[in-house]
């Protein structure tokens, strides 16, 4: 593949509920969009856990659904957990022309654990073709990974990130006037000398071929050094 078909997309949520059996999940419309003009039927997945927050026995049949109701169905899916063998992601990257990388919401410190005992790190930065990045995934392609302080995870972070795109990204930021964790995205902003990104669940942000794109209300944290 040429560089021409790097392609990686950002994104906050689904619509329902992607932790229980929802028969009613799907894509906003923004995502099903992209997805149906960049994803077939010849594509096969693999998709990496982000466990640690529960329930996450749901994610991948969700994620599938959503796949399912605007009619893309893989060839072959590979769940990548702690508990996979290395020997099964190494035939799957092997066997498998057409991959799109999933990585899935929940928690972002345990999603990268997985990652690294993998050697996926340098493979997902440079995949020539799709790679998608669901919350925690979104934080984790990212060149800075920024956690701020939730129900999840009572301390604020920042560690490094995969550096797919040269990218700070900050899902599901549905309250604009939250000013705890504004507060903590401009403290990160300056420290780390870059823009944030903040993404609300309706919202997504795609590159291709380095360039950026944006389909949705946006929102933007700057606090650089000038």
């Amino acid at each position: 593949m040429n560089k021409s078909n790097k392609k990686t997309l950002f994104f906050s949520n689904i619509t329902g509920n992607i932790d229980e059996n929802d028969i009613d999940v799907q894509f906003n419309n923004c995502m099903s969009k992209y997805i149906i003009n960049n994803i077939d039927n010849e594509y096969s997945m693999i998709f990496i856990d982000a466990p640690g927050l529960g329930k996450e026995e749901y994610y991948l049949p969700n994620i599938l659904r959503c796949f399912d109701k605007i009619k893309i169905n893989f060839k072959d899916v590979l769940y990548v957990s702690k508990h996979t063998l290395k020997e099964d992601v190494d035939i799957f990257l092997k066997d498998n022309k057409k991959i799109v990388y999933f990585l899935m919401g929940g928690n972002p410190y345990s999603q990268l654990e997985i990652i690294d005992a993998f050697n996926l790190r340098e493979s997902i930065k440079n995949h020539r073709d799709i790679v998608i990045g669901f919350c925690a995934g979104a934080i984790n392609l990212s060149t800075h990974s920024i956690i701020t302080s939730d129900d999840d995870f009572t301390k604020s972070d920042s560690y490094e990130g995969i550096g797919r795109e040269n990218i700070c990204i900050e899902p599901h930021y549905n309250d604009i006037n939250d000013r705890k964790r504004n507060n903590e995205l401009k403290f990160f902003s300056k420290r780390l000398n870059t823009k944030i990104y903040c993404i609300p669940d309706e919202s997504i942000i795609y590159f291709e071929n380095g360039k950026k794109y944006e389909k949705g209300k946006i929102y933007y944290i700057d606090c650089k050094a000038k």
